[in-house]
């Protein structure tokens, strides 16, 4: 996950996460589906999130079923 690799102990924005997807794999994503994404994985329990809905900061809850799982994969 995008999130793991560049985010792993910080509270990150969807700006943030945006930008590493557009360096890594090289297109463009509207801020919109980087933002849809993130509520959708806060939903399930594997971000939180805090902050004004205009500011809104992100981070991995650790020992989250899906993250433990996606660190032991190779």
């Amino acid at each position: 996950m995008l999130v793991q690799k560049h985010f792993p102990i910080v509270w990150f924005s969807s700006k943030e996460v945006q930008s590493a997807y557009e360096q890594e794999f090289k297109e463009p994503v509207s801020l919109s589906t980087v933002a849809t994404y993130l509520t959708r994985l806060a939903s399930k329990g594997i971000l939180t999130k805090r902050g004004p809905s205009n500011s809104l900061k992100y981070k991995l809850v650790l020992g989250s079923p899906q993250v433990t799982l996606k660190q032991q994969m190779p």
